[in-house]
């Protein structure tokens, strides 16, 4: 299996965890108040995931989009575009990407496809 494809199965697991992740992430927003070491739970899964995710993605700096992700209102933001950016990349490789990224059969189909992504 070549590298591009090694990128995008990966890209598409850790997409599935990050739009769990975001869902999680407004909920955590709206009982911050009520319980804030809920807050510090989920910055520390968010900065594992997001991590990994931008690792995943190749996206320049790191860090830098761990620590942003892990500010209140930005890092919602910030989880947002990198789906976005995953999804783009996934769609470039021509999987269909749903609301909760790409299924199983779809992931499937392309790593066993001879001719994938877009015209180089």
């Amino acid at each position: 299996m070549d590298e591009y494809k090694k990128q995008i199965l990966e890209v598409a697991k850790w997409q599935v965890a990050m739009i769990f992740f975001i869902i999680i992430s407004f909920l955590v927003l709206l009982f911050l108040a009520a319980l804030p070491f809920i807050g510090i739970i989920a910055a520390a899964f968010n900065a594992y995931y997001v991590y990994n995710f931008s690792n995943a993605l190749k996206l320049k700096h790191p860090v830098v989009w761990t620590i942003l992700s892990m500010l209140p209102i930005i890092g919602l933001v910030v989880l947002v575009i990198i789906n976005q950016k995953a999804t783009k990349l996934l769609r470039d490789a021509r999987l269909r990407v749903g609301f909760f990224g790409c299924g199983k059969e779809e992931l499937e189909r392309f790593a066993q496809a001879k001719v994938y992504g877009k015209i180089q």
